[in-house]
């Protein structure tokens, strides 16, 4: 016998009594979230914040779970074993996260204008609470491996001041005498170009050699030019400084 909406949506709320603990939209088929909408209205279900990230399952250890939070802590949805609360040493894994994101952040810091302050960490993290996110930096501050800068406001994995690459660059090419096109001509290898077809048809043998410079030497050199080696011409590859 079919069932209808409603008894669908009673079956649903049993089900979900009984298993007692988070249920997942994602893992439920058509019917279900039809019913699950019945159970919305009537305000039988309330949406939970489920964590972003996952854990792998401590029994199977074949999947991995989202983390989700319940009034007993935080807990793992593995998808073949069920609900499991989340082990306090795999707190590790958000921390690291929590790294990773600092530097990716205060890498970016200068072009982008975003820092790492308490206001973005806590967005991103927006599943942990204040209290939370707060005894993760100190725990960083305290392993010497995140470092709070006064100055900015905000988290850095980095010690010492900052370093701005680009302008460090700038300034050694600033001071470089120029670019070395005989040593990089030899560093490329290059090879003069043989007129293959003037050889078969004539028998003679004519090549031209290959040169590197600036832009702006190039029309020197073409002027200049006169044979070294018995080429009857040469090919200029210009470069802009």
């Amino acid at each position: 016998m079919e069932l209808t909406l409603n008894q669908q949506a009673i079956s649903l709320a049993a089900l979900m009594f009984v298993r007692g603990s988070a249920s997942f939209e994602c893992s439920l088929h058509d019917e279900e979230i039809a019913a699950l909408q019945v159970l919305k209205q009537v305000k039988a279900v309330v949406p939970g914040v489920v964590n972003s990230q996952d854990a792998l399952c401590a029994f199977c250890g074949l999947y991995r779970g989202p983390i989700f939070r319940t009034d007993d802590g935080l807990m793992v949805q593995c998808p073949d074993c069920g609900p499991f609360a989340l082990d306090p040493a795999s707190q590790r894994s958000w921390r690291l996260s929590l790294i990773k994101n600092i530097a990716i952040i205060d890498l970016f810091r200068n072009g982008s204008g975003l820092a790492a302050d308490n206001a973005v960490i806590g967005a991103l993290f927006f599943d942990k609470t204040s209290a939370e996110i707060e005894t993760a930096l100190q725990k960083l501050s305290a392993l010497k491996v995140a470092l709070y800068k006064s100055y900015t406001g905000a988290w850095s994995v980095f010690e010492g001041s900052d370093f701005d690459i680009d302008a460090a660059i700038a300034q050694s090419l600033a001071a470089s005498p120029g670019v070395d096109y005989s040593r990089l001509a030899q560093l490329m290898g290059l090879h003069p170009v043989v007129a293959k077809r003037h050889y078969h048809e004539t028998g003679s043998m004519r090549w031209m050699e290959l040169s590197l410079c600036s832009i702006e030497q190039a029309e020197k050199i073409a002027a200049d030019f006169t044979p070294k080696k018995g080429e009857f011409g040469v090919f200029i590859l210009a470069f802009r400084q």
